[in-house]
């Protein structure tokens, strides 16, 4: 767990940190009280990112992980709305950018995953929006077109014919001993297709088309659930494997 970084002892990895920042600052932008949680949070991440941006998964003297950086990232996108602390800012910028060349250059660790790369996606699509951050469009555009690939998008029918079951394994951090999590694909795969069918990344007309047809496929089939996951404890709802 994370217990704040004057009371640990230890520091916590940069994806719990990460976590807590995101979750923390979240919450600030509705209730005041978990500002300086939030900015806590913050400052332990900024002392961890790497030189070139990027983050690791437990600590900056490891190789860059793609899931650390995606949520170090978004955790540095939606603290930047609690003040405009320049040093946060620049790091916020580096984040995406390291994240958008991890996504270009290590195919395996982001785009071959089923749920981790349209996650990624739906982050960048974030920044995008609340940070006004342009850049990047072929990240995007080549993820809108790894996405309707993903889904198997029967046209006749607006339905993906990939098995709604069939998830996929993210790597936590490099070597043979490290853990991984257990990714969704059609929740993410809603989410992101729905962001980019209506964003103002330049795609062809049929791939909006395609991505729109996936999104509303995607609350189909979300949408009976909602009751059931409603009854699930919380700390269920959060499990992963690793």
């Amino acid at each position: 767990g994370w217990r704040g970084p004057a009371r640990y002892g230890e520091p916590p990895s940069i994806a719990a940190d990460a976590w807590a920042a995101l979750a923390f600052a979240s919450i600030a932008r509705k209730d005041g009280r978990s500002r300086d949680a939030a900015l806590a949070a913050r400052s332990l991440l900024l002392t961890m990112q790497r030189a070139d941006g990027s983050f690791g998964y437990v600590s900056r003297d490891e190789p860059p992980s793609a899931y650390a950086t995606m949520l170090g990232a978004w955790a540095l996108l939606v603290g930047e709305t609690l003040d405009g602390d320049a040093r946060a800012h620049a790091a916020r910028t580096s984040a995406f950018a390291s994240l958008r060349a991890l996504f270009r250059a290590s195919p395996a660790a982001v785009r071959d995953l089923a749920g981790f790369e349209e996650q990624t996606l739906w982050v960048l699509l974030e920044a995008r929006r609340d940070g006004g951050d342009k850049t990047g469009d072929d990240v995007l555009q080549t993820g809108a077109r790894d996405l309707v690939q993903r889904c198997g998008l029967d046209r006749k029918t607006h339905a993906c014919a990939r098995p709604l079951y069939e998830d996929s394994e993210v790597k936590l951090s490099a070597g043979p001993e490290a853990g991984a999590i257990v990714a969704l694909w059609h929740p993410w795969v809603t989410a992101a297709a729905a962001r980019l069918a209506r964003s103002d990344v330049e795609l062809a007309p049929d791939l909006r088309a395609d991505l729109d047809a996936i999104a509303r496929w995607g609350i189909a089939m979300i949408e009976p659930s909602i009751d059931a996951l409603a009854q699930v404890p919380e700390y269920r709802l959060a499990i992963g494997r690793a």
